[in-house]
């Protein structure tokens, strides 16, 4: 009873995750850069003025380096969507409030499913009945 309740995706990470996320996400060389989205309503104000819409709502659009994604997001909210050029990593929280959706590459995967400081579930399209959005 000593461990603090789990926060919804779009909150912080908790340290444990942090770290196993940031080992994950070496695989892909820190100068990787991650395109990012934030929901308008929780992004701080960066004075660019840029706004994508996504999903009927306003989301601001930034990039980060690997090595930056998850220490930004333990000082902020995580970012509601974040992917690579390669289409080696995408995430995206927005889709349920307390769960994280990761499309990885087969080796990053792996370190994900495999990593006893994670929650993973893997969905097999042919099996598994996705909301209609998850084609998107």
């Amino acid at each position: 009873m000593s461990a603090s309740p789990p926060e919804p995706s779009r909150g912080y990470i908790d340290p444990v995750t942090a770290q196993a996320v940031t080992e994950a996400l070496h695989q892909l060389g820190p100068t990787t850069v991650l395109h990012c989205l934030r929901w308008a309503g929780y992004a701080p104000y960066n004075g660019s003025g840029r706004l994508m819409r996504r999903l009927n709502e306003d989301f601001v659009p930034y990039d980060l380096p690997v090595s930056k994604f998850v220490q930004s997001s333990r000082e902020n909210r995580v970012p509601e969507f974040a992917n690579d050029d390669e289409g080696r990593f995408a995430w995206g929280t927005f889709l349920y409030p307390d769960s994280v959706i990761i499309a990885a590459d087969v080796d990053l995967y792996r370190h994900l499913v495999n990593d006893v400081r994670l929650d993973t579930v893997s969905i097999v399209h042919e099996r598994d009945t996705l909301p209609i959005s998850s084609g998107d």
